[in-house]
């Protein structure tokens, strides 16, 4: 069988997958794997489409389908009979143009969601607005598009429920895998040395979007200010972090340092090897309750304890993994957990020793490469 990669594709450190499930289907030998893709550069990010003046907006979305009529078009052209296309994220941009193809002369296209686009921008990044005209005409691209898909794939098993309820996706059609991410540098750093003296370092990293629950995070620290056991690391920039500035300008944090930057996937590895525990989301019910975000993955990966909110969703078939849960249906409930967990691990370095290597032995054997790639062989021995 011939994969052939079409579409207009996401790559580098904030979205992993495609390239990295490109790059596993080539070394695998399963199949024969033709990249046509139109690869985006590294440093693109689709919250432009709402994070900016309407023009740039209106030029991004029209040239993000143009360049995907273009992919439909060759791959339309080139596919042969039997071949199995995938499309990577965003695939919308391409397959809303194949979806005017009839389906009986129509390639076979695995769409790679993970999470959907309109889902993104209108219930993320614009806090569930949804009066742009650029968030609605991603919406009925989006439906019509996947409507096209012969196979959906999600991150999760909600987000493939939620891909079901809004855009009327057949089930049998959806899957959820793990994501493919680059976890070379976290799995250098393992390590079995347990901290027995001085404060621990608690990270928490990532973009800022309300679905991290980074008041959560705050409120711990403020919390925590006069316990010497604990020391917080946050990392990273973005929609909410006006919240996290104001919070260190009102007064000074002896217990806590931010560095407002993006780090490299190096750095990110060394920051998380360096630290004893690692913060997952805490935003509740929503988004946040269907992701298993990257950060989960990275701490899992580098075996180290990570604490997250109980309200998680996971790959189809993946047991529950070994976190501490934060549980609470209020932010002063949830952060009361939050202090409790890190008091629980700074005066326990058996139990953080223990989650450190169930971290790593779950990782390696339901979110590796080889747990990517086994979905892959399974789905390929259905469609041959």
């Amino acid at each position: 069988m011939r994969i052939y990669v079409a579409g207009v594709a996401l790559r580098g450190s904030g979205y992993p997958n495609a390239e990295r499930t490109v790059a596993l289907l080539q070394r695998s030998g399963l199949c024969e794997v033709e990249d046509h893709a139109d690869w985006l550069p590294p440093d693109a990010r689709l919250w432009r489409l709402v994070g900016s003046g309407w023009i740039e907006r209106a030029a991004l979305l029209i040239g993000l389908v143009l360049r995907g009529g273009r992919q439909a078009i060759s791959l339309w052209a080139r596919a042969r009979k039997g071949d199995l296309a995938y499309v990577p994220y965003p695939a919308p941009f391409t397959l809303w143009w194949l979806s005017f193809v009839p389906e009986h002369v129509r390639p076979r296209c695995v769409a790679d969601v993970y999470i959907s686009l309109w889902d993104s921008l209108a219930r993320d990044r614009t806090r569930g607005t949804q009066k742009s005209l650029a968030v609605r005409a991603i919406f009925h691209v989006e439906r019509r598009a996947l409507r096209a898909a012969h196979v959906v794939v999600a991150d999760t098993t909600l987000n493939k429920r939620r891909l079901s309820s809004d855009f009327g996706i057949e089930t049998c059609r959806l899957r959820a895998f793990p994501l493919a991410i680059n976890a070379d540098p976290f799995l250098v750093m393992r390590s079995n040395k347990i901290k027995k003296s001085g404060p621990l370092t608690v990270l928490f990293f990532g973009t800022f979007v309300p679905l991290h629950g980074i008041g959560c995070v705050l409120g711990a620290i403020d919390a925590l200010a006069q316990d010497d056991r604990l020391r917080f690391q946050l990392i990273g920039d973005g929609q909410q972090s006006g919240e996290v500035e104001a919070f260190f300008r009102t007064s000074s944090r002896q217990n806590a340092v931010w560095k407002r930057e993006w780090m490299g996937l190096d750095e990110l590895a060394e920051a998380v090897s360096s630290a004893d525990v690692c913060l997952g989301v805490f935003g509740g019910e929503g988004k946040a309750a269907r992701v298993l975000p990257f950060k989960a993955y990275y701490a899992l990966a580098a075996g180290k304890p990570l604490i997250t909110q109980r309200e998680l969703s996971l790959p189809d078939d993946v047991p529950v993994p070994p976190f501490l849960w934060v549980d609470g249906q209020d932010l002063s409930s949830r952060i009361q957990s939050l202090v409790q967990r890190l008091r629980e691990l700074a005066g326990n370095p058996e139990l953080r020793a223990s989650l450190g290597k169930e971290s790593e032995s779950y990782y390696d054997a339901y979110l590796s490469e080889k747990a990517v790639l086994a979905r892959w062989t399974e789905l390929l021995q259905e469609e041959r």
